[in-house]
């Protein structure tokens, strides 16, 4: 799997646009989220507090693998967590990709999947606050698209958002 995930995607459109007002907070209170999974080895979760004046942000992340499967679970507070444009129900798909937006256990929930390589991401945005938010995101190789669900839905998204909007 490129290391290239959605994390750092994301990371990198951070540091060049969006300032956030995020309190300054320790990622650590969110690595206790990213769970062990069954059957899974799993690194050690990693994060950063980032804070350069305007821009904060907040994130922890950690990697997952099981045979060939990979997997990235992270969750990131800041205004670059925050949607673009409006968030209604859809679905899009293509000989290639499948996406989807789509309510889910009262989450915004935001699939793409890339038939080919098996391969996609899995965002669900938990807390939306003015001009900031946060989301729990996973990104996956050689996994199936109800697969990378189900295993998306092991993580407490309750629980996250709850924590998380002590913190704002």
């Amino acid at each position: 799997m490129n290391r290239l995930t959605v994390a750092g995607l994301l990371l990198a459109f951070a540091l060049v646009f969006a300032p956030a007002s995020t309190r300054a907070q320790d990622y650590q209170q969110l690595t206790p989220f990213l769970i062990d999974l069954e059957g899974w080895n799993a690194e050690p979760a990693e994060g950063m507090n980032m804070d350069m004046g305007a821009y904060k942000m907040i994130n922890a992340v950690r990697s997952y693998t099981r045979d060939s499967r990979e997997l990235e679970a992270m969750i990131m507070i800041g205004n670059q967590a925050m949607p673009q444009g409006p968030m209604e129900t859809m679905r899009t798909e293509s000989d290639d990709a499948t996406m989807n937006m789509r309510d889910m256990d009262g989450f915004k929930v935001y699939t793409v999947h890339e038939k080919k390589e098996n391969s996609g991401n899995v965002t669900v945005f938990l807390v939306q606050k003015e001009t900031q938010g946060a989301m729990f995101a996973i990104s996956y190789q050689g996994i199936s698209e109800s697969e990378a669900m189900d295993l998306a839905r092991q993580f407490n998204w309750n629980d996250m958002k709850s924590s998380i909007e002590k913190m704002f």
